[in-house]
């Protein structure tokens, strides 16, 4: 099935089926997060492969660990109203329908 959707970014074409909806009790197991990472080099000059002890010795150097997630950096966009831009999307989306 394909039609138009209205994503965060803009309307987006889609094409074939609709994306399933899976819901986190679909599953027959529960996700499970491991305490294994690739080998990994610590300023002490050693090598850690499990999270616990990376962060064991990152906290008793007094370091913190802050991830990497870029977008924390950047400021937030003004919103725009979209209102007229929907209304003529969807009387065009009419029209060819």
């Amino acid at each position: 099935m394909e039609g138009w959707t209205k994503t965060d970014r803009g309307w987006v074409k889609r094409y074939g089926p609709p994306p399933s909806q899976v819901q986190p009790g679909d599953y027959p197991c529960p996700s499970i997060a491991t305490d294994a990472m690739p080998l990994t080099e610590h300023v002490d000059g050693r090598h850690y492969d499990s999270k616990s002890a990376f962060r064991a010795v990152t906290k008793a150097r007094g370091y913190e660990e802050i991830g990497n997630d870029t977008a924390r950096f950047k400021a937030d966009a003004p919103k725009r109203d979209t209102s007229k831009l929907d209304a003529a999307i969807h009387r065009a989306i009419a029209q060819n329908a």
